[in-house]
């Protein structure tokens, strides 16, 4: 196969049948969600999100790639606020039918428009669902100690 033919085959084939098992995993359990932004080089502000759940057949607890959303799209977003962020993060939930009542955690870095005061991201996801545990990655937190130090 060559480079269009492989992408069409991963995209559509494994990476939707990896998407739909995935889906059925997390609609039988609690689940946690990580989100972080990031821009490449062409620009273009993406958002990942990785599930976190309790994987029966490996007994362990799994990180699993949920999905990787364009922040910003021109001519309809052009700001990456926290109403957005929050909608992006709900509707990637809703897009698979995920039932929602299942989600007990959120981590994400700690810059203000995910983890800073109220009205964002974290405060949203907390009056949303209530009990859920919301944490600041302790990687980003770790390295801005060591960078300030």
């Amino acid at each position: 196969m060559k480079r269009t033919k492989g992408t069409a085959v991963i995209t559509n084939v494994i990476g939707e049948t990896e998407k739909n098992e995935l889906t059925e995993k997390i609609s039988d359990c609690p689940f946690s969600l990580l989100s972080d932004e990031s821009t490449d080089l062409s620009c273009t502000k993406s958002s990942v999100i990785i599930v976190r759940y309790f994987g029966e057949e490996k007994g362990c607890i799994v990180s699993q790639f949920w999905d990787l959303v364009q922040v910003l799209k021109p001519g309809k977003t052009t700001v990456a606020d926290a109403e957005h962020l929050y909608r992006t993060i709900i509707e990637s939930l809703k897009k698979r039918n995920t039932p929602l009542d299942n989600l007990i955690g959120f981590g994400s870095d700690g810059c203000n428009v995910m983890m800073g005061g109220d009205n964002l991201v974290a405060s949203r996801l907390k009056r949303d669902f209530p009990g859920i545990t919301v944490l600041k990655c302790l990687c980003h937190s770790l390295y801005l100690c060591a960078s300030h130090a």
